[in-house]
């Protein structure tokens, strides 16, 4: 992850939306998550389990990935 590529700006100027998911509990402060959201132009949950909110609240997270697509959020 030390050499992850730069997308930031693909990912902003990209006409499909995007959803940062991410667990309350996870080990980076949700705040990190939000900047990045807003830096990418997406929509960010955050969801009451731990690093994996698509192993531990898959329900939750589909329902919102759909909201998403639907141009609900």
């Amino acid at each position: 992850m030390k050499r992850a590529p730069d997308l930031r700006r693909q990912l902003l100027l990209s006409p499909i939306p995007i959803l940062v998911a991410v667990g309350e509990h996870d080990l980076w402060p949700i705040r990190l998550h939000r900047d990045f959201a807003n830096r990418i132009g997406a929509v960010l949950r955050v969801y009451p389990t731990g690093h994996s909110p698509c192993e531990t609240t898959p329900h939750q997270l589909a329902r919102d990935m759909l909201a998403l697509y639907q141009g609900r959020l």
